[in-house]
């Protein structure tokens, strides 16, 4: 099982990313389910829109949405519980809740989270 991250979204799906190559590689050689939440889309839109347009956003947010490559979850109560306390255990941080929901789910689920953000990747490969 894998998670992936809004950076990887974005590099995945952005042509002019500068991670773009590498993320249709690893992708290419995925044979794992892929899955990303609720709260990834949510910050996949917002970002999306502030570096190109709404409307950008919300064309490839439709691609994922559709689920045809990505299944898409919802966060349960069980799930928010472990991201605030995930959030408080990681101490003096700057990670966002969706990252810190990331993490939890791969100390949880011990899946792997694809994202290009090097400061995510070193909390979740830590904490395995």
């Amino acid at each position: 099982m894998i998670y992936l991250d809004t950076s990887f979204l974005i590099s995945w799906l952005i042509k002019d990313d500068l991670h773009h190559k590498k993320a249709l590689d690893i992708v290419g050689e995925i044979q794992e389910d892929v899955f990303v939440t609720l709260d990834v889309l949510k910050e996949f839109l917002t970002v999306v829109t502030y570096k190109s347009s709404s409307e950008a956003a919300l064309a490839l947010f439709d691609i994922i949405y559709s689920g045809k490559f990505v299944q898409i979850v919802q966060e349960t109560s069980e799930g928010f519980e472990e991201t605030i306390e995930t959030h408080r255990s990681l101490r003096y941080h700057k990670f966002s809740y969706v990252d810190c929901s990331l993490i939890a789910v791969a100390r949880t689920m011990q899946c792997k989270v694809l994202t290009f953000d090097k400061e995510l990747g070193k909390a979740v490969e830590s904490l395995r």
